[in-house]
């Protein structure tokens, strides 16, 4: 077995198992909590999952495309180049938003939000360092256990939520304190803080220099890409209600069973890719693209089946949620397929294109979604997110051909 497909399938094992064991924390969380208050979990949670996401600024694809083109110290100093910015930046924001968070939350019409903002610090801050511990494992192809560890904070959180459930815990407040879980398992990344740290003197000035040029491109094109991941739960935020922000997030976390194959992808993809020419990045990717369209017509038909059946268990208050996951889970395997283009461009180096794609995909999202708030709507904004996506997919799949076919004759085209 190849080391793409064995480190695609530990991959897709750990996703499959974390959002499974996920899945059952989102059911336990609607019996625990009130539609209204699992409305108002969602609002923190979205927002530390958004936060942290859009403030790595793309270095989780600096960090793995440079640390795999060296050995050693190098590499252990690049992702303490890579910490002491993500300490920087994460200092800024904490700072912010313990002098204005009020101020924009009332501003935003959530003032109930208020009182939980130490929350969402502590998560977003442990969210950010664990997202660079992901990182680093995923970078020294550590899958086994970088699985065990995802898979583990998953089963953490499922016995808090049965124990809250046993015993009648219903305070947000205390339900609330899972968000610290992943700035605990951070704790125990501490030694390799230090060594990271100490690594960075190694670093030669030609390739810090390399990696800067490289990582302006990618903070503008990671701007779009995580403005993309949630846009549609914060334009609906600002007129919905908690119980409409919670039924909508309900029908995103089912969704995300089918976003874990998508993100398997990409997580093995980069790494694997970005140690070849240009022409040998495209001949990988065309062999590895027809396997992928191939798979999606299995998942959308998977998804058909899957929502008659949702249909038949999900009742009551959450019942609306299967036709906003029917959407969602379609524009997931939109995504699926748009993959292995983006990490052709993102390992060639012109991630520019994603760039420009994702911006006309943005700017098509905020001119229709005056449609959902006008008719209150919920359901029109992951209709609105699956129509752009599937343009999206068209302009980079045309960008990806243009690409291929002014390949420079000189290069070496053998496989």
């Amino acid at each position: 077995m190849s080391s793409l497909k064995r480190n695609a399938n530990i991959v897709l094992f750990e996703s499959m198992s974390a959002k499974g064991i996920n899945f059952i924390n989102i059911l336990l969380l609607t019996f625990v909590l009130s539609v209204a208050d699992y409305g108002k979990y969602s609002y923190v949670f979205v927002s530390v999952a958004f936060l942290s996401a859009f403030f790595d600024l793309g270095m989780e694809n600096t960090a793995i495309r440079f640390t795999n083109k060296v050995t050693g110290k190098t590499k252990n100093g690049i992702f303490g180049l890579y910490l002491i910015v993500k300490i920087i930046i994460m200092s800024v924001i904490i700072i912010l938003f313990l002098v204005l968070g009020e101020v924009v939350f009332r501003i935003l019409d959530k003032e109930d939000i208020i009182s939980f903002l130490p929350y969402l610090l502590l998560g977003l801050l442990g969210e950010s360092l664990f997202f660079l511990n992901d990182t680093y494992l995923q970078s020294s192809q550590k899958f086994i256990k970088r699985a065990i560890i995802n898979i583990s904070r998953q089963l953490v959180v499922l016995l808090m939520l049965i124990f809250f459930y046993i015993f009648g815990v219903e305070s947000l407040k205390i339900i609330m304190l899972t968000f610290l879980i992943p700035f605990l398992y951070s704790l125990f990344f501490l030694k390799n803080y230090i060594f990271f740290f100490k690594s960075i003197k190694v670093l030669k000035l030609d390739l810090v220099k390399e990696i800067i040029k490289y990582e302006k491109w990618m903070v503008i094109v990671s701007i779009p890409n995580n403005i993309l991941g949630r846009i549609d739960f914060f334009l609906i935020a600002v007129w919905a209600s908690y119980q409409q922000l919670a039924i909508y997030n309900f029908g995103f976390q089912l969704s995300a069973i089918i976003a874990i194959i998508p993100y398997a992808l990409g997580k093995v993809l980069l790494p694997h890719i970005s140690k070849f020419n240009n022409y040998k990045v495209f001949l990988e990717t065309k062999m590895i693209l027809k396997k992928v369209v191939k798979i999606s017509v299995l998942l959308t038909i998977g998804i058909f089946v899957f929502v008659i059946i949702a249909k038949q268990i999900v009742t009551g208050q959450y019942a609306f949620s299967i036709s906003i996951l029917q959407f969602m889970a379609l524009t997931s395997v939109l995504t699926f397929i748009s993959i292995p283009i983006e990490q052709v461009f993102y390992s060639i180096g012109k991630p520019k294109i994603i760039f420009n794609a994702k911006v006309i995909q943005i700017i098509l999202i905020l001119c229709l979604s005056i449609l959902p708030w006008y008719t209150k709507s919920i359901l029109l904004m992951p209709i609105i997110m699956f129509g752009t996506k599937l343009i999206y997919l068209f302009i980079l799949y045309r960008g990806y051909k243009t690409e291929y076919e002014n390949l420079p004759s000189s290069l070496e085209r053998t496989s």
